[in-house]
């Protein structure tokens, strides 16, 4: 009973907790990005990996 309780719980306060978040969240900056790599290859994804990555760390 307890762990059932825990776990119900656990699992709204997660659930409410990435919901917040994202309600929040502003992606224009990363979806101005993968939409400059737009059409690339996802053959070797650690190289386009990097290209996504590089000089974003701010």
């Amino acid at each position: 009973m307890r762990l059932g309780l825990f776990l119900v719980l656990f699992y709204y306060a997660i659930g409410y907790g990435q919901f917040h978040n994202l309600s929040e969240s502003n992606f224009s900056k990363a979806d101005s990005i993968a939409f400059s790599h737009k059409g690339k290859s996802l053959k070797n994804l650690p190289i386009l990996t990097h290209k996504l990555t590089k000089d974003h760390n701010h």
